[in-house]
């Protein structure tokens, strides 16, 4: 469960990003994440923010039980230092973690802009 100040910063990565102080960039998950493991990270956003680089991404962890093969997906916020290595994360589907994502989605993608054309 995400704790009340994980939750704060959570809060305010969305607000800054919905008012658009916060720039995203869309890259590849460093190594230090996609070595060692089954692992697919379909999207892996980050930003500077109050001198830190700040990521979020999804994760589809692949496990197995019984021989059989299962899916499983989550988000994570984090911190990376200058050479790609998360020092500090947090992993979940809290739904406060969701809304980021999707804020942080509709912001690299500029959805609200063409979405724009059809109104």
């Amino acid at each position: 469960m995400m704790d009340s100040t994980t939750k704060k910063m959570v809060a305010r990565l969305m607000e800054e990003t919905s008012t658009g102080r916060l720039t995203w960039r869309v890259l590849d998950a460093p190594n230090s994440i996609t070595r060692g493991n089954d692992d697919y990270f379909p999207l892996y956003f980050q930003t500077s923010y109050k001198g830190k680089n700040v990521c979020v991404y999804e994760t589809r962890a692949r496990s197995y039980i019984e021989d059989r093969e299962y899916w499983s997906e989550y988000l994570v916020v984090g911190i990376v230092d200058n050479e790609g290595r998360v020092v500090w994360d947090y992993e979940g589907n809290d739904p406060l973690l969701r809304e980021l994502f999707g804020d942080v989605r509709r912001s690299v993608s500029d959805v609200n802009e063409f979405l724009d054309y059809f109104r």
